[in-house]
């Protein structure tokens, strides 16, 4: 007589569909995760100074292998052995296209991360474009970067119009990340994609699923991960509803932290400030907001407990407009002109000024966190 484990261990039953794992394949994969000593991903900024710390270089020219390996010491060095370094490098870039015998791509992503559209992040990241038009080298050495639009519009570029052609603008529609999502399932659990939906999750899963991540690929992987994760946690076989909302939720909360993260060099503390938001209406009006922000400058006035943690907010008290726009700029509100408008967010290209017949709404994909009366 068989045992049915899986239906005494979902944990293990969910396990039991994925792949096994390949020594050689995690390893390589964790690799292109570059995790630090601690496990954490490497910011983009560590990246740049780890590579200044340390550059290793190797081609070969003419059937003779070339190698350097160069160290910047934190020690002072002359200014020009690092024009020698910098010359090295060079005459190494542009030479490597004509000496590799195979195809090679150069993927380049995460350029969003910690950024704060400040001038030195910009000039970094225009610097790599310019670079990379000299080191390209089709079909030997192809460079691709994935790169946000609001990102590169703000980029100090020259010649930006020479870089038309090689631009390819990736949008998402609903059909393009199901499929996505689709085949990852089907390659993790085995699971025929006829039988996700309605099966495994929920009939109306998906459509929950691109609702709460605003349509974002990388969100939706996220919110389905979480899905599958709170299904082994409640010991169901398959996910359900109540498994759903339990994830949405999460993934919210998640979504919260990791925004105002972000921020969180700029304006300390400003997940407290969004917080107060528990339980509010979805939408409301100006004077609403700059109600709040009078609370919360009267608590720091007050010294509450941790208010020290964002002082900064009491230098827009006799500026609350630019207080909501700042909100509005970094996502975490929807703007309204009025009660009537679609509520709608930050364009760069599409000036807005806030007033006292302004609305705003919390971000949706904030909502489930804070526990929005409509959301």
């Amino acid at each position: 007589m068989t045992e049915d484990i899986s239906a005494s261990n979902p944990e293990r039953h969910w396990q039991s569909q994925c792949h096994p794992a390949e020594g050689h394949h995690e390893k390589e994969c964790r690799k292109l995760l570059e995790l630090n000593e601690t496990g954490k991903n490497k910011s983009f900024t560590t990246r740049i100074l780890q590579l200044i710390h340390e550059v290793e270089i190797s081609g070969g020219f003419g059937g003779a292998e070339v190698a350097a390996n160069v160290k910047l010491q934190k020690q002072k060095s002359k200014p020009e052995n690092q024009l020698k370094i910098l010359e090295t490098l060079n005459n190494v870039a542009r030479r490597l296209g004509e000496s590799v015998k195979h195809q090679y791509y150069i993927l380049i992503d995460d350029l969003d991360r910690n950024w704060q559209n400040t001038e030195a992040q910009n000039a970094f990241i225009a610097a790599l474009f310019s670079s990379l038009r000299t080191f390209n080298r089709p079909p030997n050495i192809k460079c691709v970067v994935a790169v946000r639009e609001k990102i590169y519009r703000a980029l100090p570029l020259q010649d930006r119009d020479k870089l038309h052609d090689s631009i390819i603008e990736v949008r998402w529609n609903a059909d393009a990340v199901r499929e996505m999502i689709n085949a990852r399932v089907t390659f993790k659990f085995n699971a025929p994609a006829n039988e996700i939906w309605g099966k495994m999750f929920p009939s109306d899963a998906f459509q929950e699923i691109w609702k709460h991540s605003m349509g974002r690929p990388r969100k939706a992987i996220r919110l389905t991960t979480l899905l599958i994760e709170q299904a082994v946690h409640e010991a169901h076989l398959t996910a359900i509803n109540e498994d759903l909302r339990a994830a949405i939720c999460k993934f919210s909360d998640e979504r919260l932290i990791d925004v105002t993260g972000e921020l969180q060099y700029t304006y300390p503390s400003l997940e407290r400030f969004l917080r107060r938001m528990t339980g509010w209406k979805k939408e409301f009006d100006y004077a609403e907001l700059k109600k709040l922000l009078e609370l919360v400058c009267l608590k720091i006035a007050c010294a509450e407990t941790n208010s020290e943690t964002y002082k900064w907010i009491l230098t827009y008290e006799p500026r609350p407009f630019e207080f909501a726009q700042l909100l509005v700029e970094n996502g975490l509100l929807l703007f309204k002109p009025s009660r009537s408008a679609a509520a709608r967010e930050y364009d760069s290209e599409q000036s807005f000024e806030t007033t006292n017949d302004s609305w705003f709404a919390i971000h949706p994909m904030f909502g489930p966190a804070l526990g929005l009366v409509g959301a």
